[in-house]
């Protein structure tokens, strides 16, 4: 085979080459503007091999300058397009390979009408600069696939091929036509442009695919993680809920017997009996009320309508008012709370979360403490933590150990009746929990059987 003929063979194969790019391009599930410039740096260096392999066939192919400044753009496009195989443009290594191709560029328009020897060493010595910067990059970039490393061993077979076909043209000017068969730096380059157009073309296609199967598997791998916690988060809201009907389903159902038989019998009723019902009706309703205010509470905090409106609280007096609130409790009770907080201490929160924190908390105290039992509210600076914890600390029944990382948990559904038989959903505590997360804050629960609870909420404080 002529050496003309090899160089229409090379050209051929990069038309071929990019071809295959253009139909991955259009049968991709997703556009890559790199392959488009890929495609076309193939067409740009396929021509110039094509003008190279007809010089002695065409006479306006004679000088080789037009297929060097083809080849030399072609090919520093094929550079730069590989090692953004990822997709990322890296700027200075634009720069960089631009630089060099420019260089080359106009250092053979610089010398058209000289020697043709002085046009191969222009633009090989750029081509070589450029496929060794193209591996530099590569290296540099460090954990590399397979098909990576082996291009980038190839980039540099191939630079220093062409670095060495410009040395021989600059001290070998005998035979300096690089379609001459006994030019040894074409014979080099020849067997290296073969393996380097295998290795690259190939290789970046291998690692297009490679890249989006990884892709893919990223893609799958988010939606299961999605679909799961999804599935989790449904199956959670379903027993939350559950948890919700059957708690109102059983005060609702009391209401209404309760008032059927003040209505049925109520001639029939001694007057303590009347009043003991009547009782019932108001504590079965206040405690209905106060689960539909939490779940209402918890829906809208939920769904976003609920928003954090932080102020500046004086702590003492909140508890002030929470304890007023819960009055005939404490008094039914015959407990001693203990407001300890200091008068002068504030913090920025939102009222109404802050509220219903105070309440729930205080009233769970109340419901387990025995009668004439003490619970004492009091705070702790923690400067190394930048936040202040307001402890309620109550000398009830206390939890069981394997049931204290329940009452916060939204799936669970551990509740109990407190020392006079009063009843709860355990909605409040892990309200209480999600608006003092919503705050920055934590909730930390510490309790011993028969001996007593201390619900801390622990909020950040402004430094």
């Amino acid at each position: 085979m002529q050496t003309g003929q090899v160089m229409v063979f090379f050209s051929l194969l990069s038309f071929i080459m990019g071809i295959v790019y253009l139909i991955y391009f259009r049968t991709g599930s997703r556009k890559n503007r790199y392959l488009i410039a890929f495609f076309l740096g193939k067409m740009v260096q396929g021509l110039g091999i094509l003008f190279l392999g007809l010089k002695e066939e065409v006479a306006m192919f004679s000088s080789p300058w037009l297929s060097a400044l083809l080849m030399t753009a072609g090919m520093s496009t094929e550079v730069f397009v590989f090692i953004s195989y990822d997709l990322v443009f890296r700027k200075k290594q634009f720069q960089v390979i631009l630089g060099l191709c420019l260089a080359g560029m106009l250092a053979v328009l610089a010398n058209i009408y000289s020697s043709d020897a002085i046009l191969i060493v222009c633009f090989n010595t750029a081509l070589g600069a450029v496929y060794l910067s193209g591996a530099w990059f590569l290296w540099e970039r460090g954990h590399l696939s397979h098909f990576a490393r082996v291009s980038m061993f190839s980039f540099i077979i191939f630079g220093l091929s062409w670095l060495f076909a410009s040395l021989y043209a600059l001290f070998y000017p005998v035979g300096l036509d690089m379609l001459n068969t006994r030019n040894v730096s074409h014979a080099i380059l020849s067997i290296t442009s073969l393996f380097n157009f295998v290795i690259v073309s190939l290789g970046y296609i291998m690692l297009q695919k490679e890249r989006d199967e990884q892709k893919i598997r990223e893609d799958a791998e988010i939606i299961q993680n999605d679909n799961a916690a999804l599935k989790q988060l449904n199956a959670t809201k379903d027993q939350f809920f559950s948890i919700i009907a059957h708690d109102l389903r059983g005060p609702i159902g009391g209401l209404a017997q309760l008032g059927e038989m003040l209505s049925w019998k109520h001639g029939q009723l001694e007057q303590s009996e009347r009043d003991h019902l009547l009782q019932l009706v108001a504590n079965t309703s206040k405690n209905s009320f106060i689960l539909l205010e939490n779940l209402l509470l918890w829906a809208r905090s939920e769904s976003g309508g609920l928003q954090l409106k932080k102020e500046e609280i004086h702590l003492h007096g909140l508890m002030h008012s929470t304890i007023e609130l819960l009055d005939a409790v404490i008094v039914n009770k015959k407990a001693k709370v203990t407001n300890s907080l200091p008068v002068d201490l504030t913090v920025s929160a939102d009222m109404a979360m802050l509220s219903t924190v105070f309440r729930n908390l205080l009233s769970n105290a109340l419901k387990f403490i025995q009668v004439g039992g003490f619970i004492e509210v009091f705070a702790e600076l923690r400067a190394s933590e930048n936040e202040i914890c307001l402890h309620f600390k109550d000398n009830g029944i206390g939890i069981p150990n394997d049931k204290v990382k329940d009452l916060l948990a939204i799936d669970s559904s551990f509740t109990r009746n407190g020392t006079l038989n009063e009843t709860g959903s355990g909605l409040g505590l892990k309200l209480c929990n999600q608006f003092i997360l919503r705050h920055g804050g934590s909730m930390r629960i510490e309790s011993t059987l028969n001996e007593g609870s201390c619900f801390s909420v622990c909020l950040p404080v402004r430094p």
